[in-house]
């Protein structure tokens, strides 16, 4: 059989083996602690007499003595997982020097910032999605019980590695009396298509005792017509500038829980190569895997929506719970998505906890109803039995063509210190095949564990197949392919 990337990395590997060693060492050293995390992730699968191999590490390590912090970060991605943003390659991807004292925070080298509710800039690190954005350059933040601010100036990292011309951004907050503030954002910036290109925001909210309530409005001095074809004097003329529009509060009425948010982006992707802000994507968050595949993709560009969402404890140790969300167009305003969402979670530790959850999907290319039950019942003082079922009907919109999936997971647990699990998905979707047989395999199935030792060490072991499909965080989505072979996972903290 022939293989390719079929060998891990020499340097690759010692990384683990670093964080092992510094895992069983006295986590001090001259009157300062050194702390850190390792994240490690292998996974080999076939593509019929091809196997490939990816390997990613992720080691963090920090040492800190009184005020002042020395950050180093080391990853490998030899080669990185197809759903990977990242690229191939390995070495110190972030190095930070840092001061801090009575409100005062000084950074110099790599960090990550966000300013506002992301509308502006963030600077982020997403693993699962596989990108890293951080700054290279100075960051200073001071808080005081009347003022906190902001100031920074650092090359923003695209996915590749690839540095771009240097940003100057900053953040001015105001507290006001009886919970209220106020501030101001700015960033300026030579882009790739527009030289001293700026754009910035302004903000206010209240936090009262049985609520909150934020607004926060951003403006663009020129957008780039690249994206849509237009040349920079016609796009100028026709959209003299992007806006984005992003308010959030949320209510408590005794047991009852209110929340809203809504959102009104037009003309503010702020991507010139390099990411420069992640709006706040206004949708629920689904931590099951059917759902999570439906979820939609944000376009900053032409988007305005809103989300609801209410809890309530109906009964002792029982909570229900109901989400809405809906996104449109603004330029022609048709719908984007549109979600129904209800979910009851019952908890009565001695004996049975689960949850049941139905709702509905709606997008411009299909419409997906969905249906959840999750139970898990103990056994015993030490260990529990958990089961995970998910149905989801699809329709598709323009041929009205019909099927469904299925997932299932049957776990035994031993406290939360180890679970073995069966997971199997299924489609009758006709034209969805196996990319990794001659037919048109329709199931998959495999073995996981997950165990963790002194709560500073968790692994996760996969064999078996897995069904390609889209994974979401926070508006950001990757498509994962299939799967046939095995994952191993692990993270460490010392």
């Amino acid at each position: 059989m022939r293989r390719k990337n079929s060998g891990l990395p020499g340097l690759g590997c010692l990384a683990p083996a670093l964080a092992a060693c510094l895992w069983l060492t006295p986590s001090r050293a001259d009157e300062g602690r050194i702390t850190g995390s390792d994240e490690t992730r292998f996974s080999a699968t076939r593509d019929g007499q091809v196997v490939d191999r990816f390997f990613e590490t992720w080691v963090d390590l920090a040492y800190r003595k009184d005020a002042y912090l020395l950050d180093v970060g080391y990853e490998a991605h030899l080669p990185p997982a197809p759903a990977s943003r990242d690229t191939a390659g390995q070495g110190i991807y972030n190095r930070t020097f840092g001061y801090s004292r009575e409100g005062l925070d000084f950074k110099a080298g790599n960090y990550f910032a966000k300013l506002g509710n992301g509308l502006t800039l963030v600077a982020q690190r997403n693993r699962d999605v596989g990108f890293n954005t951080n700054l290279d350059g100075i960051y200073a933040g001071y808080a005081a019980p009347r003022l906190e601010s902001k100031l920074m100036a650092g090359s923003p990292r695209d996915a590749a590695g690839r540095r771009y011309a240097s940003l100057e951004a900053g953040e001015l907050r105001v507290p006001l009396p009886h919970g209220a503030f106020t501030g101001v954002t700015y960033v300026t910036t030579n882009t790739a298509s527009v030289k001293n290109d700026y754009w910035g925001s302004l903000y206010a909210g209240i936090n009262g005792t049985v609520g909150s309530l934020q607004v926060e409005w951003a403006a663009r001095s020129f957008v780039s017509g690249k994206s849509i074809g237009l040349v920079a004097e016609d796009y100028r003329s026709a959209f003299p500038e992007g806006k984005a529009l992003y308010a959030s509060g949320n209510l408590m009425l005794g047991d009852l829980a209110l929340s809203a948010e809504g959102k009104h982006y037009r003309l503010f992707n702020l991507y010139e190569g390099a990411i420069y802000n992640s709006p706040p994507a206004c949708v629920r968050e689904h931590v099951f895997s059917l759902p999570n595949k439906r979820q939609p993709v944000q376009n900053a560009d032409d988007e305005q929506g809103v989300h609801l969402s209410a809890e309530y404890p109906v009964i002792e140790s029982g909570v229900l719970a109901f989400d809405y969300n809906k996104s449109l167009g603004v330029a022609k305003e048709f719908d984007l998505y549109e979600e129904y969402y209800g979910q009851f979670e019952y908890d009565a530790f001695t004996w049975c906890q689960g949850i049941a959850a139905a709702g509905t999907q709606t997008d411009l290319e299909s419409r997906n109803l969905n249906f959840i039950l999750q139970p898990s019942l103990p056994m015993g003082e030490r260990y529990g039995l958990k089961a995970e079922f998910q149905h989801q009907h699809t329709t598709i919109a323009l041929s009205r063509r019909e099927f469904y999936s299925q997932h299932f997971a049957l776990s035994v647990e031993r406290s939360s210190s180890l679970a073995l699990s069966l997971i199997a998905e299924s489609t009758t979707d006709q034209l969805e095949k196996s990319d990794l047989s001659l037919g048109a395999a329709k199931f998959w199935s495999g073995i996981q564990a997950n165990f963790t030792l002194a709560e500073r060490l968790a692994v996760t072991l996969f064999a078996g197949s897995r069904r390609k499909g889209k994974v979401c965080a926070g508006g950001v989505c990757v498509q994962k392919p299939e799967l046939k072979g095995m994952e191993a996972f692990m993270t460490s903290r010392f």
